[in-house]
């Protein structure tokens, strides 16, 4: 039995990385911001936070609702918190 897929991996990576351009042009690199969030989750949460962990419960809020219901760009969004967590775990060794 064949199942029809919406999507195929090659095709949601190019979306990803379309709409991680269209951010980077609109909001500019990415570290400056992960650095605010962390911050001010620090204070809210009463404990340190890194850039790469509020990246990560980032990607985790769109899985979230992925789970509430799918849309593509949950999965978008999600992939590219997870490369930018991953970016900014590899820039901390």
């Amino acid at each position: 039995m064949s199942k029809k897929y919406r999507s195929n991996p090659p095709r949601l990576a190019k979306r990803a990385m379309k709409t991680y351009e269209d951010r980077a042009v609109s909001l500019g690199d990415f570290r400056p911001m992960f650095e605010e969030i962390a911050y001010r989750w620090s204070i809210v949460l009463g404990r340190p936070i890194t850039p790469a962990q509020a990246a990560r419960c980032m990607a985790e809020m769109k899985m979230a609702r992925w789970n509430a219901g799918y849309r593509e760009d949950h999965a978008i969004d999600a992939a590219n918190y997870a490369f930018i967590a991953a970016a900014m775990d590899v820039e901390k060794d």
